[in-house]
């Protein structure tokens, strides 16, 4: 498998898909810390939900959604959506990364880059002298809202053009637009019901499709390298394009590869993967996700 990532690599035509595991390599806080950030400053530091944060059984969107019935339990009022997904806004980190060969790699060969991450720390490293203002893919006949902003990302200011030069796209939304942001499980289901509606009628590699100048587009017709990401199954929409990207294949006499990146000492479970292994992902053990020897070659 290495062998094949050498070569995917190598040959500059890739797209990568990045977590939260690039921040916790640098000191940042995970998922988990976040929600119970949120929790207390609503709920107050003694809500039994918190101690449901990161258990079996529940998941974190599903919390998300709790937390305003809950509010609405303890204090008799509605907490409106914008004041709940603005503290959670306000609890992300800015993380300054030291060296990032993977990241370094990318611009070089001026790939895409989309992540789950609402931070904009990746942009910060890449462009660390310019602000960071999103821009509309030229032409898009995508529908944009400040929902699902997916024909839009971050990009150099000396580079207007998405056609050249690497872009970092925010597929759960990003911290400049509050109503873009993908956490409950109600956003998870909505952001599916998007992306089918798009996917429905035409495929990725037709000519008219219409997803054409979003982030999906990457997604589904370029070889895709998994970085950083957890991937259980609380991770409904991802795993939902998964499934999607590896049908989609299997009516391509050139289905693209795809590989997931998990350090040396890191366990996988057996039901993450066979479920990779199903929709395609060949899985990756190396030394140091971010700067192994392989974005080197």
């Amino acid at each position: 498998m290495l062998k094949d990532l050498n070569e995917i690599v190598m040959y500059g035509e890739y797209v990568l898909l990045i977590g939260n595991g690039i921040n916790r390599k640098y000191n940042g806080g995970n998922w988990n810390n976040l929600l119970i950030k949120v929790i207390r400053e609503h709920l107050g530091e003694k809500s039994y939900l918190e101690n449901a944060v990161g258990q079996d059984g529940i998941t974190n969107t599903e919390i998300q959604n709790i937390i305003p019935l809950e509010y609405n339990r303890k204090k008799g009022q509605r907490i409106q959506e914008k004041e709940l997904l603005t503290s959670v806004i306000a609890n992300i980190e800015k993380i300054k990364y030291d060296q990032v060969l993977m990241l370094d790699r990318c611009i070089n060969d001026k790939c895409q880059i989309l992540t789950t991450n609402y931070d904009l720390n990746i942009e910060n490293y890449l462009w660390p002298e310019q602000n960071h203002e999103m821009q509309r893919s030229q032409n898009s006949q995508y529908i944009t809202s400040n929902y699902y902003p997916w024909d839009k990302s971050f990009g150099s200011h000396n580079d207007s053009s998405h056609n050249d030069g690497t872009r970092v796209w925010h597929i759960h939304g990003n911290i400049n637009n509050w109503q873009s942001i993908i956490l409950s499980l109600t956003r998870y289901i909505g952001a599916i019901h998007k992306a089918n509606i798009l996917l429905r009628n035409s495929s990725p590699y037709d000519d008219n499709w219409i997803g054409a100048t979003t982030w999906l587009n990457y997604f589904f017709t370029k070889p895709l390298i998994i970085a950083g990401l957890a991937l259980d199954p609380q991770e409904l929409f991802l795993r939902w394009l998964l499934l999607r990207r590896a049908s989609i294949n299997q009516s391509q006499s050139h289905p693209k590869s795809a590989f997931y990146l998990a350090r040396n000492e890191h366990d996988i479970s057996t039901g993450k993967e066979n479920f990779l292994k199903f929709v395609g992902v060949n899985i990756c053990k190396i030394d140091d996700v971010y700067n192994d020897s392989v974005w080197e070659c």
